[in-house]
C-alpha cells in the first residue's frame, strides 16, 4: 500500500510539474515578447500624419463624483479638437451624472432600462440605436467614467490604426494610485502583469491582447456591425474571444494610457475581485472547449496563444501549486523538489518586467512584503467562487469618496 501511494503521488507530481512547465515556458515567451514590443515602440514611431475622427463613448452609472474629471481630460487631449467627440452614456442613473457631464463639455445620451441593466447592454443599445450619430466617425473608443486619461491617448490609438489591417486596439490600462495602500500597490503589480506584460508579449508573437474593459478602440464599421454582443460580467473578455473566432486580433498600444484609482479598503477589493475572478472562471468554462476545437480545425499562432492563455491560472494559484509541489516532492524520489522553483522564477520575472517597464513609486516595492497575506486571502476568495460556479454577478465597486 505504501508503494502504491508513493507511485500515485509521484505520478501526480510529474503531471503537476508538466503542467507548470508548459505554462512557465509560455509566460517566459510572453515576457520576452513584452520586452521586444516595448523596445520596438521606443525605436519605431509612425510618421503618419493621419488623424482619424474618433467617437469616445463613456458608459456611466451614478458617476457624478468623477465623471467631470474624465470628460475634461478627454477634451484636453493632444489631438485636433474637431476630430473627436466625447459622448457620455448616462445609464440608469439616479444621481446628477448627466448634468455634471454636460457641464464638463460632453454630449450626453441618457438611457433607462431596468430590465437590460449593465455596461455591456448600455453599449450595445447605443451602438444599435445611435448608429447614425456614430456614422460620421472613423473610430469608436471606449473609456470608463472613472478613468484618468493621458493627453496622448487618442494620438497613440490613431497611430496604431495607420495600419489598415488593424481592426481593434487595446490601450494600457493600469492603476493610478499604487502608493495609496498595500492593496493598491499589489493591485498595480497585478495590473502591470495582466494588463501590460501579457498583452504586450501576446501582441508581439501574433496573438491577441484581449479587451480590458476600458481604453479600447475599434474601427467604426466593425463595432457597428457587431454591436456589443455580450451582457455577462466579463463582457469585454467575452467579446475579445468572439473576435478571435472571426480571425480578428486585438492589438496592444502601450503608449495609449488610461489609469484609474482602485479601492483602498479590503471590503471594496472583495467586491471588485469577486466580479473579476468570477468573470474569468465563467470565461474559462465557456471558451476552453471552443478554443481547443478551433485550434484543431485550423491551427494558428493566435489560437494556440489563446488556448495557452486560458490554461494560466491566477498568480496566487501558481504560487500555491509550486509551493505544494515543492513540499510534497520531498516525500518521493521524483521529481526533484527544486524543479518546482522554475515556475516561481518564470512568473516572478514576468511580474518584475511589468514593474521595471511601468516604473511605479518606490513605496510599491515596500508594500510587496504584504504579498503573502494577500495571496492567502485571494486563495480563499477563489475557493468560495469555485464552490458557487455560475453564480457570479455584476456588483459596482463602491468608490472611496462614497465611503466617507
Amino acid at each position: 500500500m505504501h508503494t502504491l501511494l508513493e507511485t500515485v503521488l509521484s505520478t501526480t507530481l510529474w503531471g503537476l510539474w508538466s503542467y507548470l512547465l508548459v505554462i512557465s515556458l509560455y509566460i517566459a515567451l510572453v515576457t520576452f515578447g513584452a520586452w521586444c514590443l516595448v523596445l520596438k515602440e521606443r525605436v519605431h514611431r509612425s510618421k503618419t500624419t493621419s488623424r482619424p475622427t474618433i467617437a469616445i463613448l463613456v458608459p456611466a452609472h451614478n458617476e457624478e463624483l468623477g465623471i467631470a474629471t474624465t470628460v475634461q481630460q478627454l477634451l484636453g487631449a493632444e489631438y485636433p479638437r474637431e476630430s473627436f467627440r466625447v459622448i457620455v452614456i448616462a445609464d440608469n442613473c439616479t444621481d446628477r451624472t448627466a448634468e455634471v457631464a454636460r457641464a464638463a463639455g460632453a454630449d450626453v445620451i441618457e438611457r433607462t432600462d431596468l430590465v437590460k441593466r449593465g455596461k455591456g447592454q448600455a453599449l450595445d443599445w447605443v451602438l444599435k440605436e445611435h448608429e447614425q450619430l456614430l456614422s460620421r466617425f472613423d473610430l469608436v473608443a471606449f473609456v470608463d467614467a472613472d478613468m484618468y486619461v493621458d493627453p496622448k491617448f487618442l494620438a497613440a490609438l490613431a497611430e496604431k490604426f495607420a495600419d489598415p489591417q488593424i481592426q481593434v486596439v487595446q490601450g494600457r490600462y493600469t492603476i493610478a494610485n499604487p502608493g495609496a495602500s498595500w492593496l493598491t500597490a499589489l493591485g498595480f503589480v497585478s495590473f502591470a502583469y495582466v494588463n501590460h506584460v501579457r498583452p504586450a508579449g501576446r501582441t508581439f508573437w501574433g496573438g491577441t491582447a484581449e479587451l480590458k474593459g476600458s481604453g479600447m478602440c475599434f474601427r467604426r464599421e466593425l463595432i457597428c456591425e457587431t454591436g456589443w454582443p455580450s451582457g455577462s460580467i466579463a463582457e469585454d473578455v467575452d467579446f475579445g474571444k468572439e473576435l478571435l473566432f472571426r480571425d480578428i486580433c486585438v492589438h496592444y498600444a502601450p503608449r495609449a494610457i488610461v489609469t484609474s484609482d482602485i479601492p483602498t479598503r479590503l471590503r471594496q477589493v472583495e467586491v471588485q475581485q469577486s466580479r473579476w475572478e468570477g468573470g474569468k472562471l465563467d470565461v474559462e468554462r465557456k471558451f476552453f472547449g471552443r478554443t481547443l476545437r478551433a485550434l484543431m480545425r485550423r491551427p494558428s499562432i493566435a489560437m494556440l496563444d489563446a488556448l495557452l492563455d486560458l490554461c494560466v491560472p491566477p498568480l496566487s494559484v501558481v504560487v500555491l501549486l509550486s509551493v505544494l509541489g515543492f513540499a510534497l516532492a520531498f516525500l518521493v524520489d521524483a521529481p526533484s523538489p527544486w524543479l518546482f522553483l522554475i515556475p516561481l522564477a518564470a512568473f516572478a520575472l514576468s511580474v518584475v518586467t511589468g514593474l521595471v517597464q511601468l516604473r511605479p513609486p518606490f513605496k510599491t516595492y515596500v508594500y510587496l512584503a504584504c504579498a503573502p497575506a494577500f495571496i492567502l486571502w485571494k486563495l480563499t476568495l477563489l475557493a468560495r467562487l469555485m464552490r458557487r460556479p455560475g453564480q457570479a454577478e455584476w456588483r459596482r465597486t463602491p468608490r472611496d469618496a462614497e465611503q466617507k
